[in-house]
């Protein structure tokens, strides 16, 4: 019988954890002048009186229009590959009238129903 050797976990020195605390403060300081960017320049397009909140809101609307873009997206690709593998099927092997009915009625099937 083999015993597992097991190796101690090396400690992160104070020094590494230094440089990981700057590291993630250098990447706070960049995103937050990114951000001040990105305001900056909704302000120039939609007026100066524009607040931050009325950046976070449109940033918020714009975030939703792009995700009903991409949900349309996948539902669109989604009915047409469903759309090809009915039309791929054999008829009289397959019990119902498409795919998904297939598949949602072969937890309910005995193996010998199975058309394969």
């Amino acid at each position: 019988m083999r015993k597992a050797i097991k190796f101690p976990k090396k400690k992160k020195s104070f020094r590494d954890e230094e440089k990981e605390i700057e590291e993630f403060i250098e990447q706070v300081d960049a995103n937050i002048e990114q951000m001040d960017r990105e305001f900056k320049e909704f302000q120039r397009r939609y007026g100066e009186d524009k607040s931050f909140d009325d950046w976070m809101a449109y940033e918020e609307e714009k975030k939703k229009k792009k995700d009903i873009k991409i949900q349309l997206r996948i539902d669109n690709l989604s009915s047409r590959f469903e759309k090809e593998l009915n039309s791929k099927m054999i008829d009289d092997k397959c019990p119902c009238d498409n795919v998904l009915d297939y598949c949602d009625n072969l937890e309910d099937l005995d193996d010998s129903d199975l058309p394969f």
